[in-house]
């Protein structure tokens, strides 16, 4: 830079103007809906493992490849490069669904005046019950009766399902 007043010049020392700096690509976090195994996740789509990432809780973990696991809840992760940062939407972990306790089956056995039978001891009536093979039925208290023969029955809470060991009606 050079100030000229029209009788003297003066000259600044060279100095160098910085360009800007660089922000990383927003996080881009694809989840994962959980299972009756396991829990949802989240993934960093963009993960570079050079950056520095930085979650919105101490609740929530990511890894090497840029999953977050960890506690249910709403988060962000954000991206720094020591200068610049950038931080992502609002994502959601979901924990793992609810599996329906297994069915304890009792079986009755038959007796000169009745033919056997067995019973669901921790029949839940909020939940979807059914017998296979299907030659057998099972009421609203959990009593299950039918031909003679080997069986299972299933519980479903919509969602997740659990099933019984084998019991033989005899």
């Amino acid at each position: 830079v050079t100030a000229d007043n029209g009788s003297c010049t003066s000259t600044s020392a060279t100095f160098t103007i910085a360009g800007q700096l660089t922000t990383p690509a927003t996080p881009t976090v694809s989840v994962t809906a959980p299972t009756c195994t396991d829990a949802g996740f989240a993934q960093v789509t963009n993960y570079d493992g050079t950056l520095n990432y930085t979650l919105s809780s101490n609740n929530i973990s990511i890894d090497g490849s840029g999953k977050i696991t960890g506690a249910a809840g709403n988060y962000t992760v954000t991206v720094g490069n020591g200068s610049c940062s950038a931080t992502s939407a609002s994502f959601s972990i979901a924990s793992k669904l609810v599996v329906p306790a297994v069915p304890t089956v009792n079986v009755i056995a038959a007796t000169c005046s009745t033919a056997g039978s067995a019973q669901v001891s921790n029949y839940n009536s909020s939940l979807v019950y059914t017998v296979s093979p299907n030659t057998a039925n099972i009421d609203g208290s959990g009593k299950i009766t039918g031909a003679a023969g080997p069986y299972t029955v299933t519980a479903d809470n919509g969602s997740c399902t659990s099933t019984s060991a084998t019991f033989t009606i005899a």
